[in-house]
């Protein structure tokens, strides 16, 4: 490691590591989302006007979708890894707040987690008040920097697994 550059503290090291492991199940979850679509399109007695279940009492399933809105939300990119992807967003900036900057403050001894400050997390903060607050819509005509975060013909946010 080149002299001028500290070492990052282990709880940064750890979360990182929590966060990378979140973005490959969700592009796993992409992924076989848009497997299971096309293996359930090529059933035998597939009904697009059919309801896709989840539950074990089909007389009193836990949710219900029809077949073809199901197969529209298992698109890859579809509406279905959108929620995952904005959940995930949420999830992380939420662990940041409220464990692990706490965790790295005190690492670094420092008073206050509010001195550990970091730009990623602050670009992951202004999508999560988009996502949150104004259904996706970028507030304040925020241009990220650091992500690539692609957005759809009406100008929300729009997550995507580049290899799902």
């Amino acid at each position: 490691m080149p002299e001028n550059i500290a070492p990052q503290p282990k709880n940064l090291i750890a979360f990182k590591t929590i966060c990378q492991s979140k973005y490959i199940g969700y592009s796993m979850a992409s992924y076989g989302m848009t497997q299971v679509s096309k293996d359930l399109q090529e059933l035998e007695g597939y009904n697009p006007e059919g309801m896709f279940q989840i539950g074990s009492d089909p007389k009193k399933p836990i949710a219900e979708i029809k077949n073809r809105n199901a197969m529209l939300g298992m698109q890859k990119n579809g509406p279905f890894s959108q929620m995952i992807g904005m959940n995930i967003i949420v999830s992380i900036y939420t662990m940041w707040e409220e464990v692990w900057r706490k965790k790295i403050a005190e690492e670094l001894k420092l008073e206050n987690k509010n001195e550990v400050g970091c730009d990623v997390m602050g670009e992951v903060n202004r999508v999560r008040q988009a996502i949150v607050h104004h259904d996706s819509f970028p507030i304040d005509d925020f241009k990220p920097t650091i992500f690539e975060w692609p957005l759809t013909e009406e100008g929300r946010f729009w997550f995507t697994s580049k290899r799902a």
